[in-house]
């Protein structure tokens, strides 16, 4: 997983920056296109005024010069204007259809200036406005789509960032928990007897001592248990089998061990053990059915041979058990 996380983190990150970095050159570009919207709209209005001007005998020469210089940088997008060009097919066609259109007024102009008459430039400068018309809608209508694909983009960086920072949580959390995980093993191994698992005796009493702080009302007992003996088991079947025997009565009783009840390993073949009671007689009736059980488990049974397990609890006596 680190090592996954090593080559996606990159990764995420350059495709966040990519998305990001062409997100935002479109939001320049649309607002660009807002601008050339303006300005074929001002070429719309500007030319019904030259010729609403030219109709009533009043030309002006530098309004037709405003609309050509407009023109002019819209179709090439160089002038003092800051027009762009919009990569709009559909645009692009409505406006060299505004320059023939635009053309052919002028010409009309010039008629009239002449003494032709004036309703052939006003039939042109109503088909120039109805093209001026198409202009401006298919550069809106670019500029929506431009501006609908930006939302997507955006919205896939939001889904990318939202994805990694998961990711980076989910990894982080993973990884806190297998720290703690080791480190509670870790502990454990410092405080656990290699062989059995069972406490130490210094934590056996810390945790003791914590346990009863804690539940002030309940009974608490510290029992200790004895294989008797043992040194018979060492001598005639090996050390080994006698390892067995702690471990197998180490994971026994522990298995058996309820809430708030601890198991420590003294010494060699000696266990103590926490247990809650109600009454003396229970807590070592209790502690005889889990030797008894074990005396009587294949473990034990396997060699044929007699074991006795001694105990009690430290403060009140004791009881043993046979096998």
């Amino acid at each position: 997983m680190k090592k996954q996380m090593r080559i996606l983190t990159p990764l995420l990150l350059g495709l966040i920056v990519a998305i990001s970095v062409i997100s935002i050159r479109r939001i320049s570009d649309i607002r660009d296109y807002s601008k050339l919207i303006n300005y074929v709209g001002i070429v719309r209005g500007a030319s019904q005024r030259v010729v609403k001007l030219e109709m009533n005998g009043h030309p002006d020469d530098e309004l037709v010069g405003y609309v050509e210089e407009i023109l002019n940088e819209l179709l090439t997008g160089q002038g003092r204007y800051g027009l762009v060009l919009a990569d709009s097919e559909i645009y692009r066609n409505n406006l060299d259809l505004l320059k023939e259109q635009w053309e052919t007024v002028r010409e009309e102009i010039d008629g009239v200036r002449q003494g032709d008459d004036s309703s052939r430039l006003l039939a042109s400068s109503e088909k120039l406005f109805e093209i001026a018309n198409d202009t401006v809608f298919s550069i809106e209508q670019y500029s929506m789509e431009m501006a609908e694909k930006t939302a997507g983009m955006v919205s896939v960086t939001a889904l990318v960032s939202a994805a990694a920072f998961a990711a980076a949580v989910y990894f982080y959390i993973r990884k806190f928990f297998q720290l703690k995980v080791t480190n509670e093993r870790l502990e454990g191994l410092a405080y656990r007897d290699e062989l059995t698992g069972a406490y130490h005796m210094e934590r056996f009493y810390e945790e003791v001592n914590r346990i009863m702080a804690q539940n002030p009302d309940e009974k608490f007992a510290v029992l200790y248990v004895d294989f008797e003996n043992f040194k018979y088991v060492n001598d005639v079947f090996g050390y080994s089998y006698g390892d067995e025997l702690l471990k197998g009565y180490a994971h026994f009783a522990m298995s058996r061990l309820r809430d708030k009840e601890l198991l420590g390993r003294d010494m060699a073949d000696r266990f103590v053990i926490l247990r809650r009671y109600e009454s003396r007689d229970e807590l070592l009736k209790t502690q005889e059915q889990v030797d008894e059980e074990f005396l009587n488990s294949s473990l034990v049974k396997s060699n044929r041979h007699l074991m006795t397990i001694a105990g009690g609890d430290l403060l009140c006596g004791g009881y043993g058990g046979g096998g």
